[in-house]
């Protein structure tokens, strides 16, 4: 069983064909391999509206940028799993 460091917990999990990726309460995104070992870990820059995987892809979507009252504005980011690696490209959403 894989366990976190204290205090940080989870706040998101997604599962693809071959890595299973959480967000935890310390703003990061964590890939683990199917037998639990930690492939990459890097930040995700704000809380964690929903994340998604399929296959190797995997979607994460943070509150992100300078909120007014009216508008929210999220950021995103998508990558591919495997091989080693975790590809992220990130964009901006905005309601205007």
């Amino acid at each position: 069983m894989m366990q976190l460091p204290r205090p940080e917990y989870t706040t998101a999990v997604a599962a693809g064909a071959h890595f299973c990726a959480v967000t935890t309460s310390a703003g990061l995104l964590r890939v683990f391999s199917e037998g639990g070992l930690q492939l990459h870990v890097m930040s995700v820059g704000g809380k964690v509206v929903a994340m998604a995987a399929s296959e190797h892809l995997l979607a994460v979507v943070t509150v992100g940028g300078v909120q007014s009252s009216d508008a929210v504005m999220l950021q995103y980011m998508v990558g591919g799993c495997g091989c080693g690696f975790v590809l992220m490209m990130m964009m901006m959403l905005d309601d205007a």
